[in-house]
């Protein structure tokens, strides 16, 4: 199982592309983690669980958005699309004080 952090300051409309080109290791630095832990998982018989996680930590309101409706339009191709869910951590809006009693403040897209 894997938890993928990424850091917004700002609204980033297409995080959720971001965050499927991280979790499918493309562009990675670590190619040799990566081909040992896929041969690794190959060989167990199973596949990475992967858990995005996004800490977005601006002012604006941001409402992210699944990677199937930024990409709409596409009729009946957009099956082909990959879907998958993430939350995310909307410190902005909280006293820095507040954060490390939070609780419940995530939401998921």
């Amino acid at each position: 199982m894997y938890t993928l952090f990424e850091h917004k300051s700002e609204p980033e409309p297409w995080v959720a592309f971001q965050l499927l080109r991280n979790m499918s290791g493309s562009g990675s630095s670590h190619e040799g983690t990566t081909k040992e832990t896929k041969e690794t998982q190959r060989k167990a018989g199973v596949s990475a669980r992967n858990h995005p996680l996004v800490m977005y930590q601006g002012v604006e309101h941001w409402e992210p958005r699944e990677l199937r409706e930024l990409l709409g339009g596409l009729g009946r191709f957009s099956s082909f699309i990959p879907n998958f869910n993430y939350i995310v951590y909307d410190l902005g809006v909280k006293d820095n004080q507040e954060l490390p009693e939070m609780q419940g403040f995530a939401r998921p897209c």
